[in-house]
């Protein structure tokens, strides 16, 4: 009987014993499988805050590269634009001059100044003869005579170059002006609104391009 109980008793024990032991177990393997995973999540959390913060700079990187090549975009924008704006206020201001220059060569008075100063430049320097002085303006008449052409100050003025030995002619043409020739061709001026805009041009569009260039001054 007692032996019975002891067995019993025995068995108890192992029965406790081996329970504890799978409890220890148990717990050892659960604490090993939690400090596992807390060490896993750690190493994950650490990869993903470092490729965060690659992103993060990369971003920025691009973003300061967007923001150069945007700023580089505006200025060349700018520049062509003004560029531009020179051009076709250049080209204006020069339309406007040969505007300017052809209607003034197209007044009669303005005709007869040049022609009377060049011719008395001409007898001022000798050159009696060997000076012919062509007189151009635009008229609808095929057939033009001087009267029709020139004004009474002009016409007189031809008399007098005349007696000078300064050959005065009336030019069939659309565009006014004054062409002086010297010595039988050999030399020749051309003053025409072209000619007298181009020469202007050369002189004042340089000025013109200085106070452009003032005015887009910030």
């Amino acid at each position: 009987m007692a032996d019975a109980r002891a067995r019993q008793s025995g068995v108890e024990e192992l029965i406790r014993r081996l329970h504890e032991e799978g409890v220890e177990r148990g717990e050892k393997e659960q604490a090993r499988i939690v400090s596992r995973a807390q060490s896993e999540a750690a190493m994950l959390l650490d990869s993903a805050r470092a490729q965060a913060a690659e992103i993060v700079a990369a971003a920025r990187v691009q973003a300061d590269a967007d923001r150069r090549s945007a700023r580089e975009a505006v200025r060349l924008a700018h520049r062509d634009a003004l560029l531009q704006l020179r051009q076709d206020l250049e080209a204006l201001f020069g339309q406007l001059v040969r505007r300017l220059v052809k209607e003034r060569l197209e007044q009669r008075d303005a005709l007869a100044g040049i022609v009377d100063e060049v011719a008395r430049s001409a007898i001022a320097c000798g050159l009696r003869g060997a000076v012919g002085i062509e007189l151009a303006g635009p008229h609808s008449d095929p057939e033009p005579s001087a009267p029709d052409v020139l004004d009474a100050h002009v016409s007189a003025l031809v008399v007098e170059l005349l007696t000078c030995g300064i050959e005065m002619q009336v030019a069939r043409s659309n565009s006014a002006g004054v062409r002086v020739r010297l010595e039988a061709g050999t030399v020749e001026v051309d003053i025409s609104p072209d000619s007298v805009a181009a020469m202007l041009l050369d002189r004042l569009l340089p000025r013109y391009r200085s106070l452009l260039q003032e005015d887009a001054r910030p």
